[in-house]
């Protein structure tokens, strides 16, 4: 495989494991950014070079140290014990994610056509289910062709809400904030975003051979999700406060713009939940599921089956409730990692 290949795969993988429900429904862009009115900008930026700086000191340990699975990853990084309390924190973070993207299809159903939450996640569960038959060749192939679908589409609907608003409302505007300020929010975000990224990156880093390919791959690939995001968020700061009160807001913003752009918006967030949920779903398979005796489908359909009752709690409440408990473990393993890379070269 060539260089160039390798480094859009890494991008289009790491693009589409960030963006998932939270970013494209506007609801984590509410929560941990917008709030804080000005500094909505500056924690996006941090937040995003945060993520670069983890994801490139993940691959760059792996290329050292040969390291191709999560657990020798933080068995490295954090000793036999202390490692086995993060990989359960973490491992415990993927199955979360994989529920919160099947309650965000729930509420996709429910908020466009007035569906029981349960239809929507279960239509999603069954396209999961599908993927996850490829393993993790097919979810690589699939994050592959989809990023870009993520990427154009986003960004196009973000700025088309912002420039033809006729509401400039650029501001805290009431919005709820998870934390007292602008930095430690930013911090939460790329920190409990970076549990999937790393799981998802440590198993690719078999396949990657060169520092240049994990530098420029990690780099493409924070430099998206961050334009990403600052396209909707521009777009989000233009629409009327009462957004805020649903559980996918941006929907609710692009219903003003006619059915094309609605439909165009529904596209791109299923794009994003589908591959979000597969590969957060998968990294949970592979860290807790996938081991001698256990039959993979079994494991593949219990993960399912378990992830289907938890997404019946709201998606908001997940985003806003149960994502920021995370993000310090994620915030503890971000800091191993960076200190491991500057600090150890044995």
């Amino acid at each position: 495989m060539s260089e160039r290949r390798q480094i859009f795969e890494i991008a289009a993988v790491y693009t589409a494991v960030i963006i998932g429900a939270g970013f494209a429904t506007g609801r984590e862009l509410i929560s941990f950014f917008l709030g804080y009115g000005s500094f909505a900008v500056p924690g996006l930026l941090l937040s995003g070079a945060l993520m670069a700086l983890v994801g490139w000191a993940t691959l760059e340990i792996c290329l050292r140290k040969r390291l191709s699975g999560f657990d020798d990853l933080l068995t490295y990084t954090s000793g036999k014990y202390l490692g086995s309390v993060i990989k359960a924190c973490s491992v415990a973070f993927l199955f979360v994610l994989f529920a919160a993207m099947l309650s965000a299809a729930g509420a996709l159903g429910a908020q466009l056509w007035g569906l029981p939450r349960l239809a929507g996640a279960l239509a999603l569960c069954l396209l999961s289910m599908l993927a996850f038959a490829f393993d993790l060749r097919g979810l690589v192939r699939i994050n592959t062709y989809l990023a870009p679908v993520m990427i154009l589409g986003c960004i196009g609907l973000g700025l088309y809400t912002y420039l033809f608003r006729a509401v400039p409302t650029f501001g805290a505007s009431g919005y709820y904030s998870v934390t007292r300020n602008w930095v430690s929010s930013a911090v939460i975000y790329a920190s409990y975003n970076m549990i999937t990224v790393i799981s998802m990156l440590t198993a690719m880093s078999a396949s990657v051979r060169t520092r240049r390919v994990a530098f420029w791959g990690v780099g493409l690939g924070a430099g998206a999700v961050t334009l990403i995001a600052l396209s909707l968020m521009l777009g989000l700061s233009r629409g009327p406060d009462a957004v805020r009160d649903f559980s996918i807001p941006f929907l609710r913003l692009v219903q003003d713009h006619g059915t094309l752009l609605m439909w165009s918006y529904v596209a791109v967030l299923t794009t994003a939940v589908y591959t979000t949920a597969i590969t957060n779903g998968y990294c949970f398979y592979l860290a807790a599921l996938s081991r001698p005796g256990l039959r993979p489908w079994l494991a593949k359909l219990s993960l399912c089956v378990a992830a289907l009752a938890f997404s019946q709690i709201e998606f908001t409440q997940i985003v806003e409730t149960v994502y920021p408990l995370f993000g310090f473990v994620g915030l503890f393993l971000a800091v191993l990692l960076i200190i491991t890379t500057f600090t150890r070269d044995d």
